[in-house]
């Protein structure tokens, strides 16, 4: 990678945007907005909401402004599936537990953003609709399309962040227009979101598999493959990094709705 120079690898221009997020944020947790005598008092942003927001950027630097992007963009399948992964199951947690609640209240509660929005974040569209997002862009003629037209990878990209947003939107609870999900529900909603993004994955470890002798899905990695590993182990360290992250982020969310269940009167 050392031919592609400092600038292409670290990406200052990434830097500068996450310094004008940080200013940003600032700006709307700190500065005192003013409310009409009905409405409650700005709540203030917790000590946790901060790191989260920091934990956010710092995430959103690995994925789009370290080497990370370039291994991912040019050398091999681990470093896009590594991206995916943070970009889904980590960075949109992270932005909504570090959004200030008042702000959030106030823009689902705008006509036409907030029924937009509360659309996109029912639970049966928005699992419906990342999975199948995600899902599309895992295959070989996005993966190969997106990699070799920058604007094509940024609304791939983008679109990914947007989905993710919705699919984890309803086990946030973060704002009085939430769709609330019991326990029970919040348990149903995370197998289906697991069950429905693992046929794919299931799809690259079997084709992967050297008892089929199958090419590689991903031509763009055919003659870049980083050092020590071909196109093929790569697709299945990437696959392997998916699984891993889903267990570990739907598992700890499985984990607290199970808790909640368990803290429910039992019936009489």
């Amino acid at each position: 990678m050392a031919h592609l120079g400092p600038l292409n690898l670290w990406h200052p221009e990434v830097l500068v945007l996450i310094v004008l997020l940080s200013v940003l944020y600032h700006y709307v947790a700190y500065i005192p907005r003013d409310r009409p005598p009905t409405q409650p008092v700005t709540q203030p942003v917790t000590r946790f909401q901060k790191a989260a927001f920091v934990s956010a950027l710092a995430v959103l630097y690995l994925i789009v402004g370290s080497p990370l992007a370039a291994i991912g963009e040019v050398y091999s399948f681990i470093g896009y599936s590594l991206q995916m992964a943070l970009m889904t199951m980590v960075l949109p947690r992270l932005l909504i537990y570090s959004a200030p609640v008042d702000l959030l209240d106030r823009w689902t509660e705008l006509p036409v953003f907030g029924r937009v929005w509360r659309a996109l974040t029912s639970p049966a569209v928005a699992v419906v609709t990342y999975n199948g997002i995600a899902t599309l862009l895992l295959l070989p003629v996005s993966v190969n399309i997106m990699l070799s037209d920058n604007d094509a990878h940024a609304l791939g990209q983008m679109l990914l962040m947007f989905f993710s947003l919705c699919l984890w939107w309803p086990l946030s609870r973060r704002t009085a227009n939430t769709t609330n999900l019991r326990p029970a529900g919040e348990l149903m909603y995370i197998f289906i979101s697991y069950s429905l993004m693992m046929p794919i994955v299931i799809a690259l470890l079997i084709t992967s598999a050297s008892a089929f002798r199958l090419p590689a899905w991903y031509r763009v990695y055919a003659h870049t493959s980083a050092p020590h590993t071909t196109p093929i182990e790569g697709q299945i360290t990437g696959a392997v990094i998916l699984v891993v992250f889903m267990l570990g982020s739907y598992g700890l969310r499985a984990l607290q709705a199970w808790g909640k269940m368990r803290e429910l009167p039992t019936p009489k």
